[in-house]
């Protein structure tokens, strides 16, 4: 390469990275706006969490257009999970944001329940296990919307495999590894939900249900995973409470 060439490239690059916003390269899907009467995400945790006490963005991990990816609500943390380029597997029990992307997971057992649906589409939740050629398998239908839904259902694989979590319906099947759906878009936000100090490990999977990600308000369907925390020095996991937050979570329509 020429000297003239060597700076020239120097110089595109120095453009790029000024113009790059903070946290650029963590790979963080940007979300949008929630429209009409429908509920973003932060209000979606503050209906089923905690309702009048508002969640609000903080931390310094940002989307490629410079906007907070992080909530609480001053007690409890939900913390995105990189979307794409960190490979590796997410294991339910014991992964945490920062180490893997949000698109192949492991793991279990691990329980998952509706939190909410905005969407026109039919909602159905379920998983595509790696090493057979099954495809989709539906773990739930989906009834209900806003708020107040129901669904819930219980994975327990053997340990060490790993699978990608599916939403199917209306509008297509779509999976947490952007290389199996039909456009080659991630379809899916995940947040590690921290705070409730309960020896589970809580995720939250917020997906889009239209083809080339349509409005792209991730709150199609809102899914919360549970999985035991293992018990520190005893390599055994504690199940207690695995689905029980099905029953006592508030909810607010």
């Amino acid at each position: 390469m020429s000297r003239t060439m060597r700076l020239v490239s120097l110089l595109a690059a120095v453009i790029f990275l000024a113009a790059t916003p903070t946290n650029v390269w963590a790979d963080y899907v940007p979300v949008a706006p929630a429209p009409g009467a429908e509920l973003d995400h932060a209000e979606i945790f503050e209906a089923v969490f905690s309702p009048g006490t508002a969640w609000v963005a903080f931390g310094t991990n940002e989307d490629p257009y410079g906007n907070p990816v992080d909530l609480t609500n001053g007690l409890l943390e939900a913390i995105r999970v990189d979307d794409l380029n960190l490979g590796g597997v997410l294991d339910v029990n014991t992964g945490s944001p920062g180490a893997t992307d949000d698109q192949i997971w492991t793991g279990g057992p691990v329980t998952a329940t509706a939190l909410a649906r905005y969407a026109g589409y039919s909602q159905k939740f379920g998983y595509d296990r790696d090493g057979d050629a099954l495809g989709y398998l539906n773990l739930f239908d989906v009834q209900g919307n806003g708020t107040s839904v129901t669904g819930t259902a219980t994975l327990d694989l053997d340990p060490g495999e790993t699978w990608a979590w599916g939403r199917s319906g209306d509008g297509g099947t779509w999976f947490s590894d952007p290389l199996r759906n039909a456009d080659s878009l991630d379809h899916l936000v995940t947040y590690q939900l921290d705070g409730f100090n309960d020896g589970l490990n809580h995720w939250l999977l917020c997906w889009e249900d239209l083809n080339h990600l349509g409005d792209q308000d991730y709150n199609d369907l809102v899914i919360e995973l549970t999985a035991a925390v293992p018990e520190p020095g005893s390599g055994m996991l504690s199940f207690a409470g695995l689905g029980l937050l099905a029953w006592l979570r508030r909810r607010s329509g």
